[in-house]
């Protein structure tokens, strides 16, 4: 068997061309997976609350469960309500006597805010049936929305 320069050349090529282009591969897929691994996430959940106010008064609450499930810190700006005409009305105050918003959250870290969906009526004159979705918003601008449940909608 006589290997000329040409054929050594060749073999060399194929060999180079192949793990490059392994190693690029394993280079995006590395590249997709810290990306991934850093982005910010929050898991969600939405839930109503009738309970009574300091003045005897029966009062309905929307409760707003969160837990950043990412790896990064993520800081709560605002939670509120989102009616049909565009308008918002937003809500720093925590009415369960914890953090008010903004809330930094760390890794893995819950957080459980109460929106007083009374006050939202009273501020909005009523406007029940108007109301589109509850939200909570992070300093980076996403939002995180749930349609409003009927119960709330139908309320004046």
């Amino acid at each position: 068997m006589n290997l000329k320069t040409d054929d050594i050349t060749l073999v060399l090529a194929i060999w180079g061309a192949a793990l490059s282009t392994v190693l690029g591969v394993l280079e995006i897929i590395k590249f997709v997976q810290g990306t991934l691994h850093n982005k910010r996430r929050l898991k969600v959940s939405f839930h109503p609350e009738i309970s009574g106010s300091p003045d005897g008064e029966p009062r309905m609450y929307i409760r707003i469960y969160i837990v950043n499930v990412g790896h990064r810190p993520v800081q709560l700006i605002s939670a509120g309500l989102l009616l049909k005409n565009g308008i918002e009305y937003d809500q720093t105050k925590n009415y369960d006597g914890k953090d008010n918003l903004p809330k930094k959250l760390e890794d893995g870290e819950p957080y459980s805010f109460l929106l007083d969906y009374t006050l939202a009526l009273e501020v909005t004159r009523g406007q029940a049936e108007n109301f589109k979705e509850v939200y909570i918003e992070d300093a980076e601008g996403k939002r995180y929305t749930s349609k409003l449940p009927k119960v709330f909608r139908e309320t004046s």
